[in-house]
């Protein structure tokens, strides 16, 4: 699981505000990337805020503790007048580990851009954990 980029803050399910079937970190839109959640012993972070190397724009998040009955898919997402526009996906994953996604952003001027996890649980409860919003520049 991705190391925390700092001072990490404990949350159970409780710290999650869910609607419609999808959960939302309560709090500012620019919390701190990965703060660990924790929900029956499954751990796993909320995505890393999307940063720039060169030309391309990443994310990651990843999991730990989970048994093969959770499963997880990772995505970045760009804001644009439609709404957010899904730009790639890592691989899915079920238990523990992880994933990357990377996005060739070239020309793309300044956009916004999140990473988006989905977790799924034994019994089939499903949430999303949105990481911060971040301004970049292609």
């Amino acid at each position: 699981m991705p190391k925390n980029l700092g001072k990490a803050a404990k949350m159970t399910l409780a710290g999650l505000a869910v609607i419609g079937g999808t959960a939302a970190m309560t709090g500012s839109a620019t919390a701190a990337p990965t703060d660990d959640i924790s929900i029956a012993g499954c751990n796993f972070g909320q995505p890393a805020v999307p940063f720039k190397e060169g030309a391309t724009i990443k994310t990651f998040a990843g999991s730990s503790g989970c048994d093969a009955t959770w499963s997880f898919t990772l995505r970045l997402e760009r804001e644009s007048w439609r709404g957010w526009i899904n730009e790639g996906n890592a691989p899915s994953w079920n238990g523990n580990g992880g994933g990357t996604v990377t996005y060739n952003c070239g020309g793309m001027g300044h956009m916004n851009y999140r990473g988006w996890l989905s977790v799924t649980n034994p019994v089939g409860n499903a949430w999303s954990v949105r990481s911060g919003v971040v301004r970049i520049e292609c």
